[in-house]
């Protein structure tokens, strides 16, 4: 290390913990641990997510300190990474999908002439919302006690909402960037809820991911710390037959952990898709989104006064 940055190393370390008290600085704790001291990807998402909790200690007790009686987490779930939900009490998934649908046919021309494979997203979050009131019904949604108590049990903590994909997938789409295998190599313990807008068959690109045990195998075998796999790689070490295919209605509920499960999306063949994908993850996660509904400037608009939209939006 240079004498210079010796001397930068306290003002460094004061601008960090501001950061991780605010629950961000994750991707500069990522570079000095993984980029300069050769840590793995995994072990220095950890100790971001540590170093965060630490900096937080009442917040973070707040947000472990769980209901007494948990939600079971199916089997499918908790070994596997993933579980389509089966009329779990869950309500308001039609109208849902009918506020969506309605939301695209009144922007459809900006969405067309706008659109850049491998897809447009519909929903404009970033540092701040840009239609707040457009995203209110989906974190009404996400707030219902049985999602809200089954994430709440998988996470092991409440959970804050990360980011929310209202995506448009054009046909034969091709191959390019979240459309190749991957993992979300930001924090173990998180949820993507996904729900067809409309119908999704093997024509229309469903999101499809290979279950977390066979994941942690290929892991394992291809020496996977971060980043695109081409098919080849993959279907080198396992079968397409181990690949689970999130088609189905409009409606239907799926929920996967993306960082367990090395998934891809949107290969759309004949037809378009129109699907929403809404992640659920710790509000303490190793490596935060830049946009994460949790840290958007004016998410305070959407607080209804219910504890669950409170936890989920980090207020």
């Amino acid at each position: 290390m240079h004498a210079s940055q010796v001397l930068k190393a306290p003002l460094f370390a004061t601008k960090l913990l501001f950061k991780l008290k605010k629950q961000s600085g994750g991707r500069e704790v990522l570079q000095v641990l993984r980029d300069t001291l050769g840590m793995s990807n995994d072990s220095a998402i950890a100790v971001g997510k540590k170093l965060k909790m630490l900096a937080s200690p009442l917040l973070a007790w707040k947000r472990t300190r769980t209901r007494a009686v948990p939600t079971r987490v199916p089997d499918s779930l908790a070994v596997d990474g993933w579980v389509k939900v089966q009329d779990e009490g869950v309500r308001g998934a039609n109208e849902l999908v009918q506020y969506c649908t309605k939301v695209f046919e009144r922007r459809k021309a900006e969405i067309l002439s706008n659109y850049t494979p491998p897809f447009t997203l519909i929903f404009d979050v970033g540092s701040s919302i840009a239609r707040p009131e457009e995203i209110e019904p989906v974190v009404r949604f996400c707030a219902q006690r049985p999602i809200f108590d089954l994430v709440t049990s998988y996470l092991g903590e409440y959970p804050a909402l990360g980011n929310i994909a209202f995506g448009y997938t054009a046909p034969d789409s091709g191959r390019i960037g979240s459309q190749l295998f991957h993992c979300d190599s930001n924090e173990p313990r998180q949820l993507h809820m996904i729900l067809p807008i409309w119908p999704i068959d093997m024509e229309s690109g469903p999101f499809t991911f290979l279950p977390a045990q066979s994941s942690a195998q290929l892991r394992k075998e291809i020496k996977h710390d971060r980043g695109r796999i081409p098919d080849d790689v993959v279907f080198s070490h396992v079968s397409e037959d181990e690949l689970i295919y999130c088609t189905g209605e409009p409606g239907d509920v799926y929920f996967v952990n993306p960082y367990a499960c090395f998934h891809c999306g949107a290969r759309t063949r004949s037809k378009p898709r129109l699907i929403l994908i809404v992640n659920f993850t710790s509000l303490f996660q190793g490596v935060e989104p830049s946009n994460g509904l949790y840290s958007a400037a004016n998410r305070k608009e959407l607080d209804d006064g219910r504890q669950e939209t409170r936890f989920l939006l980090n207020l």
